[in-house]
C-alpha cells in the first residue's frame, strides 16, 4: 500500500509502479492507472489555465461515472478544492450549495450546465482540449498533505448549507485504515455505488485507488437499484459498500441460494441494519462473504464495525455497532445513570472542519487534552461504550422530542416498531398542530398479514409508555428519501384527520349531552367522527386535553366537571352519564380515591404543578392489590388555605383524618406536592402521630426552588415562550378567550379557578415556605435531570433516615409513566410494605 500523503501523489505512484493496471471503470469505459493519470494531468492543466487562483472551491458537476472520477482529481491536481456537485439535485440547491461555498467556476458536463446560474464559469469536459503531453506534470501545482481537498456538504436538517472540509493527509490517512480494517487488496474490485458528492463515497471512491485496486463505478440511483445485483456478479466485484436500503432492495431481487460469489466483504451502513437485514443476506450471499455493519459519519467517516459471518450470534436488537476501528477513538460524553451519552470520536480521518463556519466548527470539532495532535468530534449521536468494548447506538441527540411535556425518543419508538417484524420500513415524526402528537409512517412487509393498527397499538401499549405509542398510523407503499438515502419528512404525505383505528366500533352520539362531550373531544384531539365508547386515552387525550374538553363543556353544558372524573369516565357515554346523575360531584372532594380496597393502611399523595391528579393512576396500578391509595387534590380548597404551604397542609390533614382517623400514616407528594406531604408529616408529628413514611417523587427542596427562580428570573419570558408556549398557551389561550368570562363569573367549583390556584401555589406558597426539621423516615424517588444535588436539598431537612432512589433516563415529567414508574411502583410499594410491618398499631 503506498505511504504517500495526498490523493494525487497516490495515483501518480500508482501510474509509475502498475500503469497498465486498470484503475476505474463504468458502464461505458475504462482507464488504466497510467490513462487516468494522464486524463487527470490534461484536465488539471485546463483548469489551471481557466480557474480562479488555487486554494479556491471549484465544483465537479458531471454524471456519475469515470469522468466524475477524472473530474475530482483533477481539480485537486490544479490545487484547488474540489466541490462535488449531484446533478440529480433540484437546481435551486445546487446553487445555494455553490453559493456557500464560494465556487466561481464549475467542471461539468453538457447535460449538467443547464444547472448552473449566471456568473459562474463552466469548464465543459467535451469542449476541453487535450494540449501536449510533453510535461503535464509540471503544470498541475505543488499539494501537501494540509491542503484541502474536498469540500462534501450534508443534508443537514437546520435549512442551513452545511460543508465539511477534508484534508489530504486526514482522508489518505482515513481511507489507508479503512482499507486495512476490511483487507482490500490491490487485486480488489470494489463498486462505488454512492454518489460521489456524498460523504459516505470517500472511503470507497479514495480507498481504493489508494490501495491501488480497481473501482467499479455505478449509478444506482437513477432506476437502476434492482439491476444492481446481478451486474455486481457480472462484473466480478469483490468488495461492496452500500446502505441498508439498497442492500434490502439488493437482496430482494436476488433468488434464494448462494449469490455473488466473489464479493468478500460486504459493508453496509448509514441507515439501521436490522435482525431481518442479516437472515436475508445469509439466505441469499455465499457463506464466504462476511457482512459488515458500520457505524459512520460523514465528518469523520468509518468509525466501528461489527464483521457478521454464518457463524455470529445476531441476539435481540437493537443490533450492536460493534467494534471501534484501528485508528478511531471512541468516548461518550455527557453520560447519563446509565452510560448513555454522546458519541465523540477521534484520531485519523476526520474533517478540518465547517467551510465558512467557524462558529459551528469551534461547537463541535476539538483537540485532545492529552494529545495536541489528535482531534476529536461531536458526532450528535447518543450511544453507549459497553464493558466488552463494543459501542451501541441509541439515536440522534435531535430526535428526543416533547410531547405534551414528556421527552420522546422517535428512534427508540421506530425500533419498538420495527422489532414487530410486520414492517420493511417505518419512520416516525412529531405533528404540531394545535396539539403534539406521534405519527407512524409505515410500510408493511407484503410477506406478512395485512396490518392490523389495532393490534399494533396493543402490541406497543405492553412495551412502550402511552405518551410514545403513535397517534396515527399512516400506511405507505415506500417512504420518501432523499438522494443520500435519508427519509424526506417533508415529502411525507399529510395527516389524517379521520378517526383512528380503535378497538372499539363506532356508536354514534344519541342525546345532547353525548353530541355536546363527542364535539368538544373532536376538537380538542382534532380526530373524528368520535363514537361514544371510544377512549378519550385511547383517542391520544391527556390530561390537558381533558382540561381543554371541560372548559368547552362550561361553554356548551354550563357544568362544571373535575379533571378527576376523566378516571372513572374515560368514554363520552360514561361521562355524559355521569353529567346526567349528578355523579361528578364526588370528585369535587379533596381527597380523590384511586383504590379502596386493600389491607393495608391508605397512601395519600399530594398533586404536584397543575394540581393533575390523573397523573397518579399508573402509580397507584403499579402497587400492591392490599394498598389503599387517595390522592390530594386543590378543588374546592377556600382561598384561606391556598395563602400557605402550612395552611394547605393543614387543609388536607382535616380531609385525611375523615378517610383514616389515626394512624400509622403513609404520605407521599410528588413534585411541588412534596413539599406539602412535608409539611403534612411535620405538623402530624407535632401532634403525636409521626408518619410511617414520606415518599417524594421528585421534588426539590424549598431553598433549591427558590434559588432556580432567582436564577431564572431574567430570562424567565424567554424561558415561557420557548418551553410552555406549545404546551399550554397555545392550547388554552383560544379556550381563555372564548369561555374566560362565563368560567370566572360562575359560582361554584372551576377547574380554571382551580387551575390557577395550583399556579398561585407554585409562585408564590412554595417560595415563601421555610421547611424546618423532620425526624422521620423519607424516601426520595428522584429523576435524573438534577445532578447537582443527590438529595435535592433534603438532606438539610430530615434529620431521619432518608433514601435516595434514581430512576434511570426519567425526567420530571416522564417518572410518573411506564416504563419509569414501574421503578416508581416496585421501590414505593416495598417502602411502604416495611413502614407498615415496623409501624405499632
Amino acid at each position: 500500500m503506498t505511504t504517500v500523503a495526498t490523493l494525487v501523489a497516490a495515483l501518480a505512484e500508482h501510474a509509475t509502479t502498475s500503469p497498465d493496471r486498470r484503475a476505474v471503470s463504468d458502464d461505458s469505459r475504462a482507464l488504466t492507472y497510467a490513462q487516468l493519470d494522464h486524463e487527470v494531468a490534461v484536465l488539471a492543466e485546463e483548469i489551471a489555465s481557466h480557474s480562479p487562483s488555487p486554494g479556491a472551491p471549484l465544483g465537479v458537476l458531471v454524471d456519475q461515472g469515470v469522468d466524475a472520477v477524472v473530474a475530482l482529481y483533477a481539480v485537486m491536481r490544479a490545487g484547488r478544492i474540489a466541490l462535488p456537485l449531484d446533478n440529480a439535485a433540484p437546481s435551486d440547491a445546487v446553487r445555494a450549495i455553490i453559493g456557500h461555498a464560494g465556487a466561481a467556476a464549475i467542471v461539468t458536463d453538457e447535460r449538467s450546465r443547464r444547472l448552473l446560474g449566471a456568473g459562474i464559469e463552466p469548464i465543459v469536459l467535451g469542449s476541453r482540449r487535450e494540449g501536449s503531453t510533453a510535461d503535464l506534470r509540471a503544470a498541475s501545482v505543488a499539494v501537501g498533505e494540509d491542503d484541502p481537498a474536498v469540500i462534501f456538504y450534508t443534508s443537514g436538517s437546520t435549512g442551513r448549507p452545511k460543508g465539511f472540509v477534508m484534508g489530504h493527509g486526514p482522508q489518505v490517512r482515513g481511507a489507508r485504515s479503512w482499507c486495512e480494517a476490511y483487507g482490500v487488496r490491490p487485486d480488489d474490485r470494489v463498486a462505488l455505488l454512492f454518489h460521489y458528492s456524498f460523504g459516505a463515497s470517500r472511503v470507497s471512491m479514495y480507498g481504493a485507488l489508494i490501495v491501488g485496486a480497481e473501482l467499479r463505478v455505478y449509478d444506482a440511483g437513477r432506476g437502476a437499484t434492482l439491476a444492481v445485483a446481478p451486474r455486481l456478479h457480472d462484473d466480478g466485484v469483490t468488495f461492496v459498500h452500500c446502505a441498508p436500503s439498497l442492500l434490502r432492495a439488493m437482496l430482494e431481487s436476488l433468488p434464494e441460494g448462494p449469490n455473488l460469489p466473489n464479493v468478500r466483504v460486504l459493508v453496509t451502513g448509514a441507515e439501521a441494519l436490522h435482525r431481518r437485514d442479516i437472515d436475508q443476506f445469509r439466505r441469499h450471499v455465499w457463506p464466504g462473504c462476511r457482512l459488515a455493519y458500520t457505524y459512520a459519519v460523514s465528518e469523520a467517516g468509518p468509525v466501528a464495525a461489527w464483521l457478521i459471518d454464518s457463524g455470529t450470534d445476531i441476539g435481540d436488537e437493537p443490533l450492536p455497532l460493534g467494534t471501534t476501528l484501528p485508528g478511531k477513538r471512541v468516548t461518550i460524553a455527557d453520560p447519563r445513570i446509565d452510560g448513555i451519552g454522546e458519541i465523540v470520536v477521534a484520531g485519523e480521518g476526520l474533517a478540518d472542519g465547517y467551510w465558512r463556519d467557524d462558529e459551528r466548527t469551534a461547537e463541535r470539532f476539538g483537540v485532545a487534552d492529552d494529545d495536541p495532535a489528535v482531534r476529536w468530534f461531536r458526532t450528535g449521536d447518543r450511544g453507549r461504550l459497553r464493558t466488552d468494548g463494543v459501542l451501541e447506538y441509541h439515536g440522534r441527540l435531535g430526535t428526543v422530542v416533547n410531547v405534551r411535556g414528556f421527552s420522546v425518543d422517535m428512534a427508540e419508538v421506530e425500533r419498538a416498531l420495527r422489532a414487530l417484524e410486520s414492517f420493511d420500513d417505518v419512520a416516525v415524526v412529531l405533528h404540531q398542530a394545535r396539539r403534539e402528537r406521534l405519527v407512524a409512517y409505515v410500510v408493511p412487509d407484503v410477506t406478512q398479514p395485512p396490518v392490523d393498527v389495532v393490534r399494533v397499538r396493543a402490541v406497543l401499549a405492553d412495551r412502550l409508555p402511552a405518551y410514545m405509542v403513535p397517534a396515527m398510523f399512516v400506511v405507505l407503499d415506500a417512504l420518501p428519501r432523499t438522494g443520500r438515502g435519508k427519509v424526506d419528512v417533508r415529502a411525507l404525505p399529510a395527516v389524517p384527520t379521520g378517526r383512528p383505528a380503535l378497538s372499539t366500533g363506532f356508536v354514534a352520539p344519541r342525546d345532547d349531552v353525548e353530541r355536546a362531550v363527542t364535539k368538544a373531544w373532536e376538537q380538542v384531539l382534532e380526530v373524528g367522527p368520535i363514537g361514544v365508547d371510544d377512549d378519550f386515552f385511547e383517542l391520544g387525550g391527556d390530561s390537558l386535553a381533558a382540561a381543554e374538553s371541560i372548559f368547552l363543556l362550561q361553554d356548551t353544558l354550563g357544568r362544571d366537571v373535575p379533571l378527576a372524573a376523566f378516571l372513572e369516565a374515560s368514554t363520552a357515554a360514561a361521562l355524559a352519564g355521569m353529567l346526567r346523575s349528578g355523579g361528578e360531584r364526588r370528585w369535587m372532594s379533596p381527597v380523590v380515591p384511586l383504590r379502596t380496597e386493600g389491607s393495608r393502611p391508605p397512601f395519600f399523595c399530594v398533586h404536584g404543578r397543575g394540581g393533575d391528579v390523573m397523573v397518579f393512576r399508573p402509580l397507584a396500578d403499579g402497587l400492591s392489590a392490599e394498598q389503599p391509595f387517595y390522592a390530594l387534590q386543590i378543588v374546592g380548597a377556600p382561598p384561606s388555605a391556598v395563602r400557605s404551604v402550612e395552611r394547605l397542609a393543614a387543609y388536607y390533614l382535616e380531609d385525611v383524618r375523615r378517610v383514616q382517623p389515626h394512624g400509622p400514616y403513609l404520605l407521599g407528594g410528588y413534585s411541588s406536592g412534596a413539599s406539602v406531604a412535608f409539611e403534612m408529616a411535620r405538623q402530624l408529628a407535632a401532634a403525636g402521630e409521626r408518619p410511617a413514611l414520606v415518599a417524594n417523587i421528585d421534588g426539590v427542596a424549598p431553598e433549591i426552588a427558590r434559588t432556580r427562580h432567582r436564577l431564572g428570573r431574567v430570562t424567565r419570558a424567554e424561558k415561557w415562550m420557548r418551553l410552555e408556549a406549545r404546551w399550554i398557551l397555545w392550547r388554552l389561550a383560544w379556550v381563555r378567550w372564548r369561555v374566560g368570562q362565563k368560567v370566572f363569573r360562575r359560582s361554584g367549583p372551576s377547574p380554571w379557578r382551580d387551575f390557577t390556584k395550583q399556579s398561585k401555589f407554585t409562585r408564590r406558597m412554595m417560595h415563601r415556605y421555610r421547611a424546618g426539621p423532620y425526624d422521620g423516615r423519607v424516601l426520595l424517588l428522584r429523576s435524573t435531570r438534577y445532578r447537582r444535588r443527590a438529595d435535592l436539598g433534603w438532606g438539610e431537612h430530615v434529620t431521619g433516615p432518608l433514601e435516595v432512589v434514581d430512576v434511570a433516563e426519567g425526567t420530571h415529567r416522564s417518572i410518573l409513566a411506564a416504563p419509569h414508574v414501574d421503578v416508581i411502583a416496585r421501590r414505593l410499594d416495598a417502602a411502604l410494605a416495611d413502614a407498615c410491618a415496623e409501624a405499632p398499631t
